[in-house]
């Protein structure tokens, strides 16, 4: 399942979504989520890598998206 990411810039918050699952998180957070996506996917060895791979990946574009155009 692929994990989507929207910024709104109005509201200062990010919404995560994958699959039936959304959370919104202020985007001053964003460096926590990854880090708690990074630590999920990394943990025992890479055996959830499959399950937050694209999370991960898709919280780095809002990131890079972010540093190129800063709220």
């Amino acid at each position: 399942m692929t994990a989507f990411a929207r910024i709104d810039r109005a509201a200062g918050t990010i919404t995560l979504s994958k699959g039936a699952w959304s959370g919104t998180f202020d985007i001053s957070q964003l460096p926590d989520q990854l880090n708690l996506y990074r630590g999920l996917r990394d943990r025992k060895n890479g055996a959830y890598a499959a399950s937050y791979r694209d999370t991960v990946k898709e919280l780095e574009r809002v990131e890079k998206a972010l540093e190129a155009r800063p709220v």
